[in-house]
């Protein structure tokens, strides 16, 4: 393990802010954490875990301290027939498991392909893409419980995986590290091409997990831009989801709102929709800015602070709720 003073984390952001780490510690080995931990605890010093950086926004040079995993082993743990048991250690690249998946011919990650970020911020978030969502193919999760200062082994079930939510973004926020994951991987050939954009693949004679992955890639970087060429975190906000009833009298006004069928009479529209009706696209507020071809992303322009990226998302808030009645909830974690 390592302890380092005032670390630049400038690029350890995919926002590319500006700020410095006062305690960074770098942690090579899940053993190393209940020492760790007994550390910080006598300076009552609650941590803040980094991964890939790719889903956070700093505002100010954090104060508290900042952890970072650098452990990347994956195993098979269990083979079936229809599926195996792979377990993936929380600072492995969230890509180079998808990839790993793939040459392995393994279905249903590959629909995550190039998300950015870390296996171990991966349930945390639960993420997703084109129809699917990490949580579908957890088993298991691995964690440090820091109050109770041991590790545990919390079922998928346990997880409660929701809508870009789990049980580690409320009652265990703040309490637990994710260590590893185990994966229940398919085996059996299944493609899910159930997302609009990729429905051109129905019929194609090519179809493989290799040209699932090139097309969802091709997908991303012409709606996404590339966080080491303009800082961005992907998209900012959730998609909101909303009463039917809601939807009823918003369809008064907006016949052509979009919007898709959720359990317990809801409906979750896509909050780009919403303020590219703003006519945002390209409006910039300071050094920050929204993606000219995404209004989901707002982006750095070069030295724009965590303040500013943050007024510019609270502007877009403001006028989302004065037009649609409808709050948008940031996606990002800003500390």
């Amino acid at each position: 393990m390592q302890h380092i003073n005032n670390q630049d984390l400038t690029h350890l952001n995919t926002f590319h802010i500006e700020v410095k780490a006062k305690d960074f510690y770098i942690v090579e080995n899940e053993s190393e954490l209940p020492r760790l931990f007994h550390e910080l605890k006598k300076h009552n010093a609650k941590p803040l875990i980094l991964g890939g950086g790719s889903n956070i926004l700093f505002t100010d040079n954090p104060q508290i301290p900042i952890i970072q995993f650098i452990t990347k082993r994956i195993k098979i743990l269990e083979k079936y027939p229809d599926y195996d048991l792979v377990q993936a250690e929380a600072g492995i690249k969230w890509d180079d498991l998808v990839r790993w998946s793939v040459e392995n011919n393994y279905y249903g990650l590959v629909n995550l392909s190039y998300i950015p970020g870390t296996v171990g911020a991966a349930p945390v978030q639960n993420i997703g893409a084109y129809g699917q969502e990490a949580g579908n193919f957890i088993h298991s999760v691995k964690i440090y419980n820091i109050e109770q200062q041991r590790f545990q082994t919390l079922s998928q079930e346990q997880c409660s995986f929701g809508y870009r939510s789990s049980i580690f973004k409320t009652s265990l926020k703040g309490k637990a590290i994710i260590t590893s994951v185990i994966f229940r991987l398919p085996k059996q050939k299944h493609f899910d091409l159930s997302y609009k954009d990729l429905r051109i693949l129905q019929d194609s004679p090519l179809l493989s997990l290799w040209l699932l992955r090139l097309t969802i890639g091709k997908i991303r970087m012409s709606k996404l831009p590339d966080p080491s060429i303009i800082g961005n975190a992907g998209s900012f906000f959730k998609n909101p989801i909303i009463p039917t009833d809601q939807l009823s009298a918003l369809q008064q006004r907006f016949p052509q709102i979009p919007h898709y069928q959720m359990p317990r009479q809801k409906v979750k529209i896509p909050a780009g929709w919403l303020i590219d009706q703003l006519g945002l696209k390209g409006y910039r507020h300071g050094n920050a800015g929204v993606y000219e071809n995404n209004a989901l992303v707002l982006v750095n322009h070069g030295n724009a602070t965590g303040e500013e990226i943050l007024e510019l998302a609270k502007i877009i808030q403001d006028k989302v709720k004065e037009k649609f009645d409808i709050l948008l909830e940031p996606e990002v974690n800003i500390i």
